[in-house]
This record gives structure tokens, C-alpha cells and sequence, in this order.
């Protein structure tokens, strides 16, 4: 008897305890069908903890059976079984399943609440949008967390102001508050800024960050992550006030050692001077982030004070300004096509998407090459939007040498039993021969950029409705 079938039996032993971990034992096999079957049944098991702990392991899979499986459970006598069903929806969008995720930001266990807003992140709509801005009100805290972490990853200029007030309200939890920041430090870019208006006092969000982050009175891990925030949207208006605190021997050192990282990554050379002189500073553990910061930077300017401490220095600070100097050198060595495809490469989805979009527009043979593999590399679970991005921009490009690997694609998906990317490998794959044989298309549209931010029948002006009637 081999593991799986070892598994299965155990699945649907008498005892309570023995179903409960096998359940446990069966996450790494999930994808395996014979066990996803299993799970479905336990689905159904007499025991709460069972049927929790199944619901839980549908997340990310994609079965027609999983939404009409899990979608009652999300109403059980159990509030842990809601909240696991809650949880077993996330990372799919299951079109049935919406009403029912919306329906469970009011229900009465704030786990089963909090469960609802972090799986929410999952259904692009305004809907969505709309309730989970409501959900920054509720009276648990990790809700509203949960609820600003799901408003971040669906990126729609709408909870921009909502998280700026939640930001701003020094009586708020403060991890509340923290992520309220850093959703804010994602969705304040200037694709969505320029379409919000100016708020009440006339200063615009990124202002709003800076006073945070100059409030002595404020709490320290609100400034530390605003810090962050304003090194992530990369406006030059920040510039000034982190060159201050940086200047600032007697404000918090964790707060000197976060200006120094943001000042290095704003890439503005007007403050190549302060980080040299920084390598001096009075507090030696502030010096080595100084020389990793002027190499982030990358100005040429400062290879000579780095070229100087990496002689004279044997320490910390030595290795740092040596690593520097030569991560300098290395980015001057790059042409414009070296570094986009270096962040064709990025972990970072924001990045590596700029990036493909890029290459997208250049004719150098190497871009497409790049991008080949890039969707060679995303054939994996946790890689479907790098996939999807990769393939459209080749389906458009009409790239003949995308389809082995687009066939090498629908049977790994096939494997995993994900019928929605089986279908877009299979389309993108249709698109290009077409295409070869010389027909006339309109631009290729991936699935998932169809069902993108759908308005429902609901006027957006009516704004969040108290009752839950979204």
C-alpha cells in the first residue's frame, strides 16, 4: 500500500482523531485528485474539527465542486467551519460564491468576519471594493486589518481616502494603523492618486505620510512604516524630510536606520552628499546601512568615499562599502536592456510586470526571449498571474515558440486540476496559430482580464450599505 492509498483509508476511519490528521497529513497531496475526492467527502465529515480542517485545504484549488461544497458551509452551526470555508474560497474566483463572502462580514464571530475579508482579496469586484471598505469600520480589529490587507492586493483607487483616515486616527489599534500605512505606501501611486480628488485640507496623501513620519507624538511603528510607504511610492517630496530625520542625531535610531534605507532607493542624487557624510555618523551601526544605501543609489559620485573605507576598513562597514562600490560598478557596466530584464526576474509582481510590459514594446529579439522565459519559469501553483501576463504578450506578439510550451503548460495544469489555466494555455495556444496562418484578430484578452473590478447592479454612489445589502 503506497502513501496515497495509506492516506485514503485513513481518511475515512472510525475515529475522529485519526480522520482529523489524516486531513493534516493530506495538504502536501491536495492537488493529487484521488485525495482532493477524499477531502471533498470530509467536507461533509460529522465533526467540526474534520470539516474545518478539510474546508481549509481547498484554498487555491480550482474543482467545480468546491464552491457548491464549501458555499453552505459558510452558514454551519460551527463558527471555526465558517471561518475554514471562508478560508477554503481564497484564491479562486468563484462567481457563486461572492454573495455568500459578502454576506459573512456580518456575521456575528469575528474570526468568521476577519476569514471573509482576507479571502475577499480573491474576487475582483466593486462589490468587493465597496464592502470591504465598509469592513474598515468593523468593531474588531483584526478585521479591519484583514479587511486593509484585502484592500491592498485588490488596488482600486476607492480605499485610498478610507485608509488615510483609518492612517491618520491616532485612536486606532496600532497595527491596524501599521497596515492602513503600508496598503496606503501600495495604492497611492500615481496611476490612482491622479484620479482621487484633493481631500478636505487640500494636501495629497504622500503629504499626509510625511507628517506622520515627522509627529514626534506618533507612535514609532506608524512612522517607521510610513517610512517605508513613502520609499515605496518614491515621491520626490519625501526626499527633504527623510534627509532631516536622517540629520537628526537624537531621533529614534530605528527611524535614522529606515531614512537612510528609503533615502537610498528614491534614487535622487541630491543626496549622494548626506550618505557619505553618513558613513561618519556618530552611531556606528547607522555607517554600513550609509555605504549599502549610497549603493542602492547608484551615483558614480560615491565610489570614492566607498573605494576609500573599503581599504581602510575591515569591519562591517569595510564589507559594506566594498559590496556597494561594486554593486555601483556592476549597475554602470548595464545597458537600458540588461536592467528591464533584470527585473523581468524580480520576485516583486509590480516590478516584473512593468517590466514585461516593457519588453512588450521594444523589437529586440532578446525581450521576447525574455519573456519566453519568463512564461517557461511561471508554469507553477503560485506563479498564475506571471503565466497569464507572459502568454498574453506572446499570443499578441503571434511568438511561434511559445507553443510547446504553452502544450508543456495544459498538462501541468491538467495535473493540478485547473481547469481555468488549462483553458487559457489552450486559447493563448489557438491565438497564435491563428494568428500564424495569417488571420485578422482583435488583441487577446486573458480570462482573468474579464472578470477584473465587473460593476454589479448596484449604483456606486449608493456607498456601502450598513444592513449588508451590498
Amino acid at each position: 500500500m503506497d502513501e496515497i492509498d495509506e492516506l485514503l483509508v485513513k481518511l475515512t476511519d472510525v475515529d475522529m482523531n485519526v480522520r482529523w490528521k489524516a486531513v493534516v497529513n493530506a495538504e502536501p497531496h491536495r492537488y493529487n485528485k484521488r485525495v482532493l475526492d477524499a477531502l471533498l467527502d470530509r467536507v461533509a465529515d460529522p465533526e467540526p474539527d474534520v470539516r474545518a480542517q478539510a474546508a481549509r485545504l481547498m484554498h487555491w484549488l480550482y474543482d467545480e465542486r468546491i464552491p457548491q461544497t464549501l458555499i453552505p458551509l459558510l452558514t454551519d452551526r460551527s463558527p471555526e467551519v465558517r471561518a475554514a470555508a471562508a478560508e477554503g474560497l481564497r484564491g479562486r474566483y468563484y462567481r457563486d460564491a461572492l454573495d455568500a463572502l459578502l454576506a459573512r462580514l456580518h456575521d456575528i464571530d469575528p474570526e468568521v468576519r476577519e476569514a471573509a475579508a482576507g479571502t475577499l482579496y480573491s474576487y475582483f469586484s466593486y462589490r468587493t471594493v465597496r464592502a470591504l471598505i465598509w469592513a474598515l469600520d468593523d468593531e474588531s480589529p483584526q478585521v479591519r486589518k484583514r479587511a486593509a490587507q484585502s484592500l491592498l492586493e485588490l488596488d482600486h483607487y476607492d480605499a485610498i481616502q478610507p485608509l488615510l483616515r483609518m492612517a491618520l486616527n491616532s485612536e486606532e489599534d496600532s497595527e491596524v494603523r501599521q497596515q492602513a500605512v503600508e496598503s496606503l505606501g501600495y495604492l497611492a501611486h500615481k496611476d490612482n492618486v491622479k484620479f482621487i480628488d484633493i481631500i478636505d485640507d487640500e494636501r495629497n496623501v504622500v503629504e499626509q505620510l510625511i507628517d506622520l513620519v515627522e509627529d514626534e507624538e506618533e507612535d514609532l511603528e506608524v512612522r517607521r512604516v510610513a517610512i517605508e510607504a513613502l520609499e515605496r511610492l518614491g515621491d520626490e517630496h519625501a526626499v527633504v524630510p527623510l534627509v532631516a530625520l536622517l540629520c537628526d542625531w537624537y531621533a529614534d535610531f530605528g527611524l535614522r536606520l529606515g531614512a537612510v534605507g528609503a533615502l537610498g532607493n528614491l534614487k535622487d542624487f541630491r543626496v549622494t552628499p548626506i550618505l557619505i557624510a553618513a558613513l561618519q555618523d556618530p552611531e556606528p551601526l547607522l555607517r554600513p546601512w550609509a555605504a549599502s544605501a549610497l549603493g542602492d543609489l547608484g551615483d558614480p559620485a560615491a565610489l570614492p568615499a566607498l573605494d576609500q573605507l573599503a581599504q581602510d576598513e575591515a569591519d562591517k562597514l569595510g564589507e559594506a562599502a566594498t559590496k556597494a562600490a561594486a554593486q555601483i560598478r556592476y549597475e554602470l557596466s548595464w545597458q537600458e536592456f540588461d536592467r528591464v530584464a533584470e527585473y523581468a526576474r524580480s520576485e516583486d509582481w509590480t516590478e516584473q510586470k512593468r517590466a514585461l510590459e516593457t519588453l512588450a514594446d521594444w523589437d529586440d529579439p532578446r525581450a521576447i526571449d525574455v519573456i519566453l522565459d519568463t512564461l517557461a519559469a511561471s508554469v507553477q501553483p503560485d506563479q498564475l498571474l506571471r503565466f497569464v501576463h507572459a502568454a498574453k504578450i506572446l499570443a499578441n506578439k503571434g511568438e511561434a515558440r511559445a507553443l510547446p510550451i504553452l502544450a508543456q503548460a495544459a498538462e501541468f495544469w491538467t495535473s493540478r486540476n485547473l481547469p481555468g489555466m488549462i483553458e487559457e494555455a489552450e486559447d493563448v495556444a489557438d491565438y497564435i496559430r491563428r494568428k500564424l496562418n495569417g488571420e485578422e484578430l482583435e488583441p487577446y484578452i486573458a480570462v482573468t482580464d474579464e472578470e477584473e473590478y465587473e460593476l454589479d447592479d448596484l449604483d456606486e454612489a449608493d456607498g456601502p450599505n450598513p444592513a449588508g445589502n451590498f
